[in-house]
């Protein structure tokens, strides 16, 4: 979780110091109504169409709006825990983690439920299972995908 302050106009929501980033830039409906979304013990809220919004930031100029790149894990430049920056940043292929951390993985539902099954597994253990309400269009395909 990371809080961020937003301006808005009557269309669009940005970060605030980054409004001349357009990939940081996000229409209003991408981002409200939020929903609730599990993370660790509490339910949180998410944008509306947070598949959209991540694809939004990686999709960049220099890679023509394509290419997604693979999903990798890393170490970010802050370290909230210790409430410092990290000079010494690390990346893996984030499979080599699961069986270390726990993952979120999808199932999508039938038509009649609308949304996802999302399940939370440290390796094979199984430590949470929700039902998310999704449109079908925010639904990703697959673990680690924006497919």
């Amino acid at each position: 979780i990371d809080i961020a302050l937003y301006e808005t106009n009557d269309t669009h929501l940005w970060e605030k110091n980054f409004r001349d980033q357009q990939r940081k830039t996000f229409l209003l409906e991408q981002v409200f109504p939020t929903h609730l979304r599990p993370l660790a013990w509490g339910w949180f809220p998410a944008p509306a169409d947070t598949r959209s919004m991540v694809k939004r930031l990686l999709l960049t100029p220099t890679n023509n709006y394509k290419n997604i790149p693979k999903f990798v894990c890393m170490q970010y430049f802050w370290n909230h825990k210790l409430e410092k920056v990290i000079l010494n940043r690390w990346q893996c292929d984030c499979s080599k983690l699961y069986n270390y951390y726990p993952m979120v993985s999808e199932r999508v539902t039938d038509e009649l439920t609308n949304g996802i099954v999302e399940i939370l597994k440290q390796g094979d253990q199984i430590i949470q299972v929700c039902h998310i309400r999704e449109p079908p269009t925010t639904i990703t395909r697959g673990r680690l995908s924006l497919a």
